[in-house]
């Protein structure tokens, strides 16, 4: 487990940076949300194709930063990461459930994936009950373009 993922003190100098590197991890998040900030404002002026490519890339990225902020980066104060990444760019994931359920992957051992809530382990006994659709949907989510277009309305389904 790591002690990042449960650090609930807040050390005096919390608002400084973890380590050297860590300024990179403000810089992404600046950049991230002026990028995000822009297409919005110059959507109807962008083409359709730059936008879809600019927006998949802030929001790929987005999610990283609140991974990162999850396990104690960029600074030593947990609440302060959190605030940084709490604004939803993405609509469809709610940072305290993100928080809560990748805090609990890290709980539970990682050998025992029926246990783990970013799992996507399937059991025999739940396949053979799985219909037709279902099994089709769970064998497409095991390719990277499945799991990108599947996954994010699957977690959804799920929270």
């Amino acid at each position: 487990m790591l002690a990042s993922v449960n650090a609930s003190s807040t050390p005096r100098n919390a608002l400084v940076l973890n380590c050297a590197g860590e300024w990179r991890t403000v810089v992404l998040l600046l950049l991230v949300f002026s990028s995000w900030l822009l297409l919005t404002w110059y959507w109807s002026e962008l083409p359709l194709p730059l936008l879809a490519l600019g927006g998949s890339l802030c929001l790929a990225l987005f999610g990283s930063l609140q991974h990162e902020a999850i396990h104690g980066h960029p600074t030593a104060n947990r609440g302060l990461n959190l605030a940084l990444v709490w604004p939803p760019l993405w609509l469809w994931l709610p940072l305290r459930i993100y928080d809560q359920t990748h805090r609990a992957h890290h709980e539970n051992p990682l050998t025992m994936p029926q246990l783990d809530p970013e799992s996507w382990y399937i059991r025999e006994s739940e396949w053979k009950n799985m219909s037709r659709v279902r099994r089709w949907l769970s064998l497409a989510t095991q390719t990277f373009a499945g799991r990108m277009f599947f996954g994010p309305w699957i977690a959804l389904v799920q929270c």
